[in-house]
């Protein structure tokens, strides 16, 4: 099969790599419709962030398609379902699996587009327990974007969000702009996204945000006029940059919540 596959900085190459086998009853191979390509890919890639890998593997962990074949022992998908995949891979028996933790399992053995072979290819193999069937209401390129999006909401459960009062977002870049939909579609009022980018100012507006503030401006005093002095009761960090960390702790109102979500990288 034909995929890009990762070996360091300024490396990635488009080659042959080998057709994914079922080779355990719990496996499913995919063929990948879409795939994205994630902040933390790039940093790898063409930043500051490379990593050594002893078997280089196609990267993309963020990816939708339909299953393919799926091994004999398998109870939640068939060929023909279309399917994103989350990407971690757990134990399923720690102590943090059975509390709803598996962000924090210990026994992973890897990740699927960093370690594992990803989604940046034409077919790739997963065990079933990392794949999410699809509801007949959500596109299979929308279900490329379920991984960032578990961001997100996981931000907005961590922070315990309630919508009544103001919400800040700062950084609006794709994970900027879920955050945004997750709080929306959680019911709030009054969102306020923060960026450098017109177009993605243009983009979190259309998405719904309520006002919107260009951080190469005097952003601290258009959010203290805004909010008559009070800034925000809940603020999301989603940019992973030095600015907006330092940012977001300026835009947290007395007695209100910060969440970082970003993952920095400097």
């Amino acid at each position: 099969i034909k995929a890009l596959v990762y070996y360091g900085k300024e490396d990635l190459r488009l080659e042959d790599f080998p057709t994914p086998r079922i080779e355990s009853g719990t496996e499913v191979i995919i063929k990948v419709y879409y795939a994205g390509v994630c902040g933390s890919e790039l940093a790898r890639i063409i930043g500051d962030a490379p990593i050594p890998l002893e078997h280089p593997v196609p990267h993309g962990h963020e990816f939708a398609g339909v299953v393919q074949e799926a091994g004999s022992r398998g109870t939640t998908v068939r060929p023909g379902d279309r399917v994103a995949v989350a990407p971690k891979t757990v134990c399923g028996i720690c102590e943090d699996c059975r509390n709803d933790r598996v962000g924090q399992c210990a026994n992973t053995h890897g990740f699927i587009g960093v370690k594992l072979p990803g989604g940046w290819a034409e077919y790739c193999k997963v065990e079933e327990q990392n794949v999410v069937k699809l509801p007949d209401n959500v596109s299979t390129f929308a279900g490329a974007f379920l991984e960032p999006l578990t961001g997100a909401v996981h931000g907005l459960r961590v922070g315990e969000y309630t919508p009544g009062g103001r919400t800040a977002i700062v950084g609006c870049g794709t994970i900027g702009a879920l955050t945004l939909q997750a709080a929306l579609a959680q019911g709030a009022s009054e969102v306020t996204a923060f960026d450098s980018s017109g177009r993605a100012l243009a983009l979190a507006k259309e998405m719904g945000a309520h006002f919107t503030v260009c951080t190469t401006g005097d952003w601290r005093a258009q959010a203290w006029e805004q909010t008559g002095g009070r800034l925000y009761d809940t603020v999301f960090e989603t940019g992973g940059a030095a600015f907006t960390e330092k940012a977001a702790i300026e835009l947290t109102g007395a007695h209100g919540t910060l969440v970082y979500i970003g993952t920095p990288f400097s």
